[in-house]
């Protein structure tokens, strides 16, 4: 008799443990779901963030070469142009020094101006060719600087164009 208590106290105790493994079994089931559904949103998110960053890539290589190409148009046009601001900056430099040592040596003289009609002549000449020459260079200096002008606003544009590319592209 006491067997047959003991057997039915195990027996209820083994009924007890199989209700509560069973209910343990079925929160894991539910968890086991949910996170396979978890896994398999991360896996479809994990391949279109993989796409936009290939197609940023994309779009990023083709930024590239486009500055490539736009900074070597400009260093070329800069090469073209260098020597000619370089050649017009001496020439300009020469000229305001003849204008000090003329001024120099105009307040150092302070003699009389008394010339023969030769003499003026040839003065007058000599300032009709440097104010020529003078038209000349200021010419050249305005055509220069429009021409720097011309390259910066084109530099201008193509960043403005790369900036709304890469903004687009995000």
């Amino acid at each position: 008799m006491n067997q047959m208590r003991r057997a039915e106290a195990a027996y209820e105790e083994n009924e007890k443990l199989l209700i509560d493994l069973k209910k343990s079994n079925a929160e894991l089931k539910n968890l086991n779901h949910k996170n396979e559904k978890r896994i398999k949103d991360l896996n479809s998110d994990l391949k279109s963030v993989t796409r936009k960053l290939q197609d940023t890539e994309s779009n990023l290589n083709s930024v590239n070469r486009k500055y490539n190409e736009c900074y070597s148009t400009i260093t070329s046009i800069n090469d073209r142009i260098a020597p000619i601001i370089a050649r017009n900056e001496r020439s300009r430099d020469r000229e305001k020094e003849k204008e000090k040592n003329e001024r120099k040596s105009e307040k150092v003289d302070k003699k009389p101006k008394e010339e023969s009609k030769s003499g003026a002549n040839e003065k007058s000449a000599d300032k009709s060719l440097k104010t020529e020459k003078k038209d000349i260079k200021e010419e050249q200096n305005t055509n220069i600087t429009s021409e720097k002008d011309k390259v910066e606003n084109i530099s201008k544009e193509n960043e403005t164009e790369i900036k709304q590319e890469s903004v687009q592209n995000e």
